[in-house]
């Protein structure tokens, strides 16, 4: 599944502190990595 121009949202019970309330849109996503803002 390629991730390029979407958004991951996350959840309200998230409790990562890096990531809870968070949106990211992947910038690009390939079978090298990927990168999102």
């Amino acid at each position: 599944m390629n991730l390029t121009n979407h958004f991951l949202v996350a959840m309200p019970g998230m409790k990562d502190p890096y990531f809870q309330n968070s949106v990211i849109y992947v910038c690009e996503h390939n079978e090298e990595g990927a990168m999102g803002l």
